[in-house]
């Protein structure tokens, strides 16, 4: 058999998958300063191909005298991939065994421009072009998609010695295509191939690729196989998910899943509300939703693990048993009354849930009563737990029967606003249609009454009010925002404030509400206060309670989470990070907690609860 790789003494395979950090630069310096490190007539090399399911297969090597060890590639590659043994079909069997195999060096012409006498940033296009390729993954996916099809080996070959520069092999089972040139040239460009039948084809003229340039096609290399992996993983994961007695999951909604803003708002606004029309999806469906990200669908797919909806270690002869747990029905009023301080509120709510259950009994018994309006105007200060209470709202009502879900769909201006004659009008009736028979939560609603005569705000309101009538029945709107910024909201359209019969006022949190915050904040996190710094606390909260714009219960989590920092430091700043001297006791005291700068002390504003007849 044919060599095209002389003397490998060590090599190592790299996955990609579920590595988070991208941090392909520390490794590529890495990669290349080893270099410096071993003799002249040694080289590292990095090589990938593709099996048959769409695995990247990726092999790390070293060549000639010096071994290079698993710990000198776990050191090389520990911020961006796991070091593992190499599988028998690796990138030297799989190269020798090609049919054809190609050397990709520079074309002579940008060689020569690129010389020793020219100037070195003459290589900078070539960072550039491999950053473009970064950002944009459609032609690597391209040319992997060809690797494939053409049984494709790649390898980056990086010569120690100064005086010679590194190369590329491609192998193939047969004559390139010229797609596959193509697909080459768009993420190498300015780069020929030249036939070779061994290594001893390679002179140094041809390996004429500097260790710069090579280092950022590297790390592009690597950026893309781990995007791929990972998006390979999510999607197996995601296909595995139990479709098996999906009736118990359509009453469990979103929600429960705990999801960050981003993908949280993406699958509301794409109609997704429950877990079981979430499961329902394929991978390619999933992908295709209007603003879905791979980090959103990695993270929705980690959800969906933690709640036991994706089996990884299912085989073919286990039995069918639904990978679905029971779920128990949620207790909202008991969620209501855990909340932190909010009596009036909760009062509120609990008035609004009677007479919401005395409107439903009518209706089933026959009576004559009017159709329920039920949209309502939250008033408060930021961190009073507005959207909190819409949510237990939200389930409320659904459990009453006066909505078909326990959903709450989040938007802003933004999602309502458009920016020009016609688009407005398009962007409230797609909200409203994603929210119908749940609740529309629409914060800092102020936003809406405009920002000068081209605006339009305005346009939004006039639709929404009419939106509002058409769905009066089966979605409930929220208003959210400042008391006095509210109100000039609702003088707007006279037509608004005849559609929002409840009015909530949420006062901002006194002192010693602030410290049980705090406290719950400290506990959900692990931790617990020490008299003194309850003590501390409370002075701190004592003064919060009176400032201006403080937060309130954002406040306490930011107080809290910058107190763990310094216990954190406390703790081992200075000391080894496995020093077995540290005792964790998991305790925040006073000198945790800064000292509060100066805060401007708030007016005074009355508040209360009120409907509008």
């Amino acid at each position: 058999m044919k060599s095209y790789i002389k003397n490998i003494n060590h090599m190592i395979g790299i996955n990609f998958v579920n590595i988070r950090d991208n941090k392909y630069d520390k490794a590529g310096d890495r990669y290349v300063n080893t270099l410096s490190a071993l003799s002249e007539d040694s080289a590292l090399g990095f090589g990938m191909a593709v099996s048959n399911d769409d695995q990247i297969v990726c092999n790390a090597f070293s060549v000639g005298m010096n071994e290079v060890l698993d710990k000198d590639w776990e050191w090389i590659f520990k911020e961006c991939a796991d070091v593992e043994q190499a599988m028998d079909d690796n990138i030297e069997t799989l190269m020798n065994s090609s049919e054809k195999v190609y050397l990709i060096s520079i074309c002579d012409k940008v060689s020569d421009e690129m010389s020793d006498e020219a100037d070195p940033d003459e290589e900078d296009y070539l960072v550039e072009y491999c950053n473009s390729v970064v950002k944009n993954d459609t032609y690597f996916k391209e040319f992997v998609g060809l690797m494939k099809e053409s049984e494709a080996k790649l390898c980056f070959i990086f010569n120690a010695s100064p005086r010679k520069n590194g190369y590329i092999l491609l192998g193939t089972a047969g004559d390139i295509t010229i797609r596959m040139k193509s697909a080459l040239s768009m993420i190498m460009p300015d780069y020929k191939m030249t036939e070779i039948s061994s290594y001893e084809d390679i002179d140094d003229k041809d390996a004429n690729l500097s260790h710069s340039s090579m280092r950022e096609m590297m790390c592009m290399f690597m950026f893309q196989i781990r995007n791929m992996q990972n998006a390979i993983a999510v999607r197996d994961n995601f296909d595995s998910i139990s479709t098996m007695n999906l009736e118990k999951l359509e009453s469990v909604h979103i929600d429960e899943l705990g999801l960050g803003v981003r993908s949280y708002n993406c699958l509301m606004r794409n109609g997704i509300r429950t877990v079981a029309e979430l499961c329902q999806l394929s991978y390619d469906e999933l992908m295709g939703l209007r603003n879905m990200g791979a980090k959103s669908a990695a993270e929705i797919v980690d959800r969906l693990k933690e709640l036991k909806l994706v089996d990884l270690s299912a085989k073919k002869d286990a039995p069918e048993d639904p990978l679905v747990e029971e779920v128990e029905e949620v207790d909202y009023f008991t969620k209501l009354d855990k909340l932190v301080g909010l009596q009036e509120v909760k009062t509120n709510v609990k008035e609004i849930a009677a007479f919401a259950r005395l409107m439903e009994e009518m209706k089933k018994s026959g009576r004559e009563c009017e159709s329920m309006v039920l949209n309502m105007e939250f008033v408060g200060n930021p961190g009073t737990a507005k959207t909190t209470v819409a949510r237990i709202i939200a389930g409320i009502l659904h459990q009453i029967g006066l909505v078909k879900n326990d959903s709450v769909m989040e938007v802003g201006r933004v999602d309502l606003v458009g920016e020009y004659i016609g688009h407005t009008a398009k962007l409230v009736k797609q909200v409203f249609n994603q929210a119908k028979g749940g609740v529309l939560f629409i914060d800092e609603a102020y936003a809406l009454a405009g920002r000068g005569e081209r605006d339009f705000g305005k346009e939004a309101i006039a639709t929404m009010v009419q939106e509002m009538e058409n769905n009066r029945e089966d979605t409930v709107v929220i208003f959210a925002g400042y008391p006095d910024e509210m109100e000039r909201l609702f003088e707007t359209n006279p037509g608004l404030r005849s559609r929002v019969p409840f009015k909530m006022h949420f006062r901002d949190y006194q002192a010693d509400e602030l410290l049980r915050i705090a406290e719950l904040e400290a506990s959900d996190r692990g931790f617990d206060l020490s008299d003194e710094a309850k003590d501390r606390l409370l002075d701190i909260c004592g003064r919060v309670a009176v400032a201006e714009n403080s937060g309130n219960g954002r406040y306490c989590r930011n107080l809290i989470e910058t107190a763990i920092l310094h216990y954190a430091s406390r703790m081992y700043s200075g000391r080894e990070k496995d020093a077995v001297d540290v005792v964790n006791d998991f305790i925040l005291r006073a000198e945790d907690f800064a000292e509060v700068a100066d805060l401007k002390v708030k007016r005074h504003t009355s508040m209360g609860f009120g409907a509008w007849q």
